[in-house]
């Protein structure tokens, strides 16, 4: 039986969660991939590797017989139309991506081969749930920009880890006012994401008690979001709506969750966000923290509200996401030995 069918089979007897393996780093380098179409640059090639790593979920043989029998299940797993299942097949054939034969087997590539096609070194898979039970048209392209979200995320952590580590005296300041704060010592060594959470909120709430020790908690920038701009630049978009309308697309699908975080300060604090490397000076009541953003000055984060006489300091759109995904290193004997 087919390795394809067979799987088809099964899963509509289990559940409508399948674990997808991509090649780990491919979602930061697809998000960028951009060019002009009509008079409009759009990115189709995230959208065609989204096939290609759905399609290579189902099969660990890389062949995927009479595929025209099986269109039923494959279109609605891919969630498109023949139409645009057909063109994806031709693109794919563009990129090497795959082969078709003339008994309409897709014979699919390597990730090894996948990679050098896309011009990184292959160093593993990452499995991302993917929920088929959830409607829309070509969801899975979504999660790829959500694995982008969540990498970035994850170096900015340790970017934070890694300042603050080779900042002894910084360190020991940061921890004892966590300490002071209810944190426990302990997971602080231990757990970078709680060393991040707690150090935000504690810079929120310095921020809305006017605290004299604003400036020392905020030296380093403990939200690990970035903002629309950034995210435009990184995804090569022409205009902030359209990251708006990526994250609000994502939200739809139940790929994320987007909060919004406002903290209010009966203080006249002025809050500005230079880049890494701006020496700019401080002034009385304000505090800077190193953006992360490749080296631009962004604008005052900080909104004074007259009818309250409140400065309202606005985080980043802090992101989550309602999936799971677990990186998996290769398992090399050159490694091994």
């Amino acid at each position: 039986m087919d390795d394809a069918y067979f799987f088809c089979l099964k899963m509509q007897l289990v559940q409508n969660l399948h674990p997808i393996k991509i090649i780990t780093g491919a979602a930061d380098v697809l998000v960028s991939h951009r060019d002009m179409r009509n008079k409009y640059c759009t990115n189709r090639d995230i959208k065609y590797w989204s096939t290609y790593f759905l399609l290579k979920s189902l099969t660990s043989s890389g062949v995927i017989r009479s595929w025209t029998k099986q269109k039923t299940f494959l279109l609605d797993f891919c969630k498109m139309t023949e139409n645009c299942f057909r063109n994806h097949l031709a693109e794919l054939q563009k990129l090497k991506l795959i082969k078709l034969t003339k008994n309409r087997t897709i014979l699919l590539t390597s990730f090894e081969t996948a990679a050098e096609i896309l011009g990184i070194e292959f160093t593993g898979h990452t499995i991302i749930d993917y929920d088929t039970s959830i409607s829309g048209n070509q969801i899975f392209q979504y999660l790829l920009r959500g694995e982008e979200i969540r990498s970035n995320q994850a170096k900015q952590l340790k970017t934070l880890w890694y300042y603050v580590g080779k900042n002894p005296l910084l360190k020991d300041a940061l921890f004892t006012l966590l300490v002071k704060d209810g944190a426990d010592k302990k997971l602080l060594e231990k757990d970078i994401t709680y060393f991040q959470e707690q150090l935000l909120q504690l810079q929120q709430q310095a921020f809305k008690d006017g605290s004299p020790l604003l400036d020392l908690l905020t030296t380093c920038r403990a939200d690990i979001n970035r903002g629309v701009k950034c995210i435009q630049e990184y995804h090569t978009y022409k205009s902030k709506q359209s990251v708006s309308y990526m994250k609000n697309r994502m939200v739809t699908l139940q790929v994320i969750k987007v909060t919004k975080v406002c903290t209010k300060s009966p203080q006249r604090s002025r809050l500005y966000i230079p880049a890494n490397g701006d020496n700019a000076s401080k002034t009385t009541g304000s505090f800077s923290t190193p953006s992360g953003d490749g080296g631009k000055r962004h604008r005052d984060g900080y909104k004074y509200l007259p009818a309250t006489k409140e400065t309202a300091w606005f985080l980043t759109d802090q992101v989550t996401h309602n999936y799971k995904s677990q990186q998996q290193q290769k398992n090399e004997k050159k490694k091994a030995a």
